[in-house]
């Protein structure tokens, strides 16, 4: 997941049964932080999906709750790919 623009900066990666570090850059400083993913489904069809995440987070090295993340997902087809930092315009 990746998050960008405004104050704060952040990339988490999720993968089933690993624990995966990162930084949360914000203005006041980074944060380090941590996910360790319990759940990950992901369904993809023709352009329209869904992602549900289950997982502990880490903040500074004290694990702080469990999180559920449901996420619906559909291709934007006006358009496309325009504006996104992973594909570049």
């Amino acid at each position: 997941m990746l998050r960008t623009g405004g104050a704060v900066n952040m990339r988490h990666q999720y993968v089933r049964g690993e624990e995966r570090e990162s930084v949360y850059e914000t203005p006041y400083g980074d944060l380090h932080m941590a996910v360790n993913t319990h759940e990950l489904t992901v369904d993809f069809h023709e352009g329209v999906g869904h992602v549900h995440l289950g997982y502990d987070i880490s903040v500074e090295g004290e694990w702080q709750f469990y999180n559920q993340l449901d996420i619906d997902v559909r291709e934007d087809i006006e358009h496309g790919n325009e504006g996104n930092p992973e594909i570049g315009d």
